[in-house]
């Protein structure tokens, strides 16, 4: 019987990454919380102070393309709705 570790940022990378970084190396992405739901399930991304569409369109184009193994009439194209927030200060102004 023989075990190996990982990092566990191979297996549950978090998602939403400044710049939309993600290593080569990430096997799964954890797409967790209303942001992600919304934007799959309705195809629409609101930018919020910890999530923009900028920082999520790499995980956006792996979901898309794992989804249309099954799926492959999807095309995955989103609305993107434009952020008020500083992305790298992540400071948002009052609507």
């Amino acid at each position: 019987f023989r075990v190996q570790g990982i990092p566990a940022r191979f297996l549950n990378q978090a998602e939403s990454m400044v710049d939309g970084i993600i290593k080569e190396d990430v096997h799964m992405i954890h797409l967790k919380g209303l942001w992600w739901r919304i934007l799959i399930m309705n195809e629409t991304a609101y930018p919020t102070e910890f999530r923009s569409y900028a920082w999520n369109d790499k995980t956006y184009d792996k979901w898309g393309a794992l989804y249309r193994v099954w799926n492959p009439e999807y095309r995955g194209r989103p609305m993107i709705f434009q952020s008020r927030c500083n992305q790298s200060t992540e400071e948002c102004e009052a609507a």
